[in-house]
């Protein structure tokens, strides 16, 4: 799918909505909690305004096939036409980090995103390459990505699914590890 769906518009306060309820629900230090309230003040300056859309919502290696030529989701019970159009883009590099710590068995969700994410490694540039060739949203990137792994994290959470921790972390990792955000750009 992914035609816009006409319905009304959204705005920042509904990102920040989503920094805050992560907060409340994921204990941080009041280092990364300031970090995390920065991230959500610099939000509410800008005045980003979206039609949502629909949007798969979970586009992980499992959900994806190709078919002639074509990528095919699969799974659709998270889709939602109230999301985020850059929702399912901005998925794709929190699924490849917690893809990459399944796959080496890393005991961190820092080490795997950094093997990943970073500019400096294969999988890091061509995912930042694509990416940046299709964003055609009004917000920045790297804040989308940090914005979709926390709705995603709360999402698993309220359903009680497991790993909701792991996307926690890496949207600490994201917001608040400077040393991260600065390798995986």
């Amino acid at each position: 799918t992914g035609q816009p769906t006409h319905v009304d518009g959204a705005d920042e306060t509904e990102l920040q909505e989503v920094v805050e309820a992560l907060l409340a629900v994921y204990p941080v230090d009041d280092g990364a909690q300031s970090e995390f309230r920065a991230f959500a003040k610099a939000i509410g300056r800008e005045r980003i305004r979206w039609t949502p859309s629909w949007q798969h919502r979970d586009v992980a290696v499992g959900n994806v096939l190709t078919h002639r030529g074509a990528l095919r989701f699969l799974d659709w019970e998270h889709a939602s036409a109230r999301s985020e159009p850059w929702f399912d883009i901005a998925y794709a590099p929190g699924a490849l980090t917690l893809l990459a710590q399944r796959q080496d068995d890393s005991p961190s969700v820092r080490d795997a995103g950094l093997s990943v994410l970073c500019m400096d490694t294969w999988p890091g540039r061509i995912l930042h390459q694509e990416m940046e060739r299709a964003w055609r949203h009004p917000l920045p990137l790297a804040w989308a990505v940090a914005l979709v792994v926390m709705s995603t994290a709360l999402r698993r959470r309220i359903h009680g699914r497991r790993g909701w921790t792991n996307w926690a972390e890496l949207a600490l990792c994201l917001v608040a590890d400077r040393e991260f955000r600065r390798s995986a750009d």
